[in-house]
């Protein structure tokens, strides 16, 4: 028999700026450039606003290091020259204009509403969104406003940092791209105090605003909260997180001489009597647990009309999963780690969800997540 040999790909180099006429495609086919003005970003330094974003874009795209290469590489490649007309980018002009206070969360919430107008890239049921804290550490810049001290649980040690709240589109077509952001700012002014829970709700309001899809909300265990959990219900979301070691989860238990009593279970517990049929799953295998349910608080009015806090039971979809090993890794990277106190048995650990009529869709919403 012949043996068929590789076939061999001519590596074809090129110069500064490749890839530039696709992005500006790209660029062309949302209509970026008219969604500047719209938030009124016109000029800056006599270049046109969205130039100077796209330029710097383009340095993003090739990987320059620096403002300074950035304004650099403007000038080296080939299509931005001719875009710039033979006007130039200063270090100076791309500093200032980043940190010029234009609407830019305008910006963002206007190129969410073109994404949602094309079909390839407008956000469907069943699609899902990733919701993020991430500390991302800067040891230079004291004066700059947002950064501020934080613990660092996983080295043990207070960071200088930016902390960062993020939404990500992850579409079932495999595209994925950035919806809003929001810089958390540590703070004693009561006036602008915000917590992370709140700027994300403001997101996913802005969001929902531009799409009422029925969409999943993939969450980091920080925001394991009933009330958010409440929040998302009632305005068309889905949720799926990773249950904490302290979650308190409850089992229904039938009683034909007696009421349905509920008893609490942790999630240790559940991960320890699942783990059996976990490990015959395999490799990437998901155990749904049944009958599983959480405590959620809500509003109730008594007769003099005042608002009080009661508590149900909901049931939730309760479903073990198990970390790859081999696939992990202990480098340190510049996005510092939350502090690690996920519920697991030995690699096991358990996602939680509203959607107990659907357990089998609850992994492959979280999984997308990363």
């Amino acid at each position: 028999m012949t043996r068929i040999s590789q076939p061999a790909f001519e590596n074809k180099n090129h110069g500064p700026g490749g890839g530039i006429p696709v992005l500006k495609r790209i660029w062309d086919m949302f209509d970026v450039s008219l969604l500047f003005s719209q938030v009124g970003v016109r000029k800056h330094a006599g270049v046109p606003a969205w130039i100077m974003a796209f330029a710097y874009i383009c340095g993003l795209i090739g990987k320059v290091n620096s403002t300074n290469q950035n304004a650099a590489y403007s000038m080296d490649a080939p299509a931005l020259k001719q875009m710039l007309q033979g006007k130039s980018i200063t270090q100076s002009a791309f500093s200032r204009f980043l940190s010029k206070p234009f609407r830019w969360l305008d910006l963002a919430v206007k190129r969410i509403s073109a994404l949602q107008e094309k079909p390839d890239t407008r956000l469907t049921d069943g699609d899902i969104i990733a919701l993020d804290d991430t500390k991302i550490e800067h040891p230079y810049g004291k004066k700059i406003p947002f950064l501020c001290w934080l613990f660092d649980s996983s080295d043990k040690r207070h960071v200088w940092c930016m902390n960062l709240v993020t939404t990500l589109a992850v579409l079932k077509n495999g595209l994925e791209y950035p919806l809003l952001w929001r810089i958390w700012v540590k703070t004693e002014n009561q006036d602008q105090k915000q917590t992370k829970l709140e700027l994300a709700k403001k997101m996913l309001s802005e969001i929902r605003e531009i799409n009422k899809s029925r969409l999943w909300v993939a969450m980091d265990r920080w925001f394991l909260c009933k009330k958010l959990f409440n929040w998302l219900l009632e305005h068309g979301f889905d949720w799926v997180t990773k249950a904490k070691r302290n979650t308190v989860l409850y089992r229904r238990i039938e009683n034909p001489r007696s009421r349905k009593r509920y008893v609490k279970v942790s999630p240790k517990e559940l991960l320890k009597e699942a783990y059996p049929k976990l490990k015959a799953a395999g490799k990437n295998g998901f155990v749904s647990i049944p009958e599983i349910y959480i405590r959620l608080p809500y509003k109730v009015y008594n007769k003099k009309g005042a608002s009080v806090d009661t508590y149900r039971y909901v049931p939730i979809a309760a479903v073990a999963g198990s970390i790859d090993k081999s696939t992990s890794s202990d480098e340190k990277q510049d996005v510092l780690l939350e502090d690690d106190r996920v519920a697991k048995f030995y690699n096991a650990y358990l996602l939680i969800s509203n959607r107990y009529d659907k357990p089998d869709t609850v992994a492959q919403a979280y999984l997308k997540r990363w």
